[in-house]
C-alpha cells in the first residue's frame, strides 16, 4: 500500500499527502466474523480501520450467501487508513454504514453479494 501512495505523490497524481485519503474496498473472501481470519487480513493490509466494525461494533451483518441462500458471512469491507508508514492521512469518519441488497427491476438481487453501503465524511 505504501508504494501506491509514494508513487501517486512522486508522479504528481496528488501534489502532496496533506489532503490525501486512502480507502480500500471490496470482496476480500475473508470472513469478518472469524477472529483469526480477520486479524490475519488486517495484518496483511497494514492494519486499516474496518469501517463497518468501527461503526456497528459487534453487530453482525452478512454480505455473502453460499448455495443454501442464507447470508452467513461478511466478505466485503470498506477499510480506511489514517497512516501509512510515516505518512499521515486525512481521517475518515463514518456517518452510516450497513448492508443493502441491490435488486434489478424485477426484484432479483444483482449479485451473490449484498452491497456494503456507507456515507462518510473527511475530517
Amino acid at each position: 500500500m505504501i508504494d501506491i501512495v509514494i508513487t501517486a505523490v512522486n508522479k504528481g497524481i496528488t501534489p502532496s499527502t496533506e489532503n490525501l485519503i486512502v480507502l480500500l474496498a471490496g470482496d476480500f473472501n475473508s470472513n469478518a466474523y472469524s477472529l483469526d481470519r480477520f486479524n490475519r487480513l488486517q495484518m496483511l493490509l497494514g492494519n486499516p480501520r474496518d469501517l463497518h466494525k468501527e461503526f456497528n461494533g459487534n453487530k453482525e451483518e452478512y454480505t455473502f450467501a453460499f448455495r443454501e441462500g442464507r447470508p452467513s458471512r461478511r466478505f466485503d469491507y470498506i477499510f480506511a487508513y489514517d497512516k501509512i508508514d510515516d505518512i499521515h492521512l486525512k481521517k475518515i469518519r463514518v456517518i452510516n454504514i450497513g448492508v443493502e441488497d441491490v435488486k434489478d427491476d424485477n426484484g432479483n438481487s444483482i449479485s451473490d453479494h449484498i452491497a456494503l453501503k456507507a456515507s462518510l465524511s473527511i475530517e
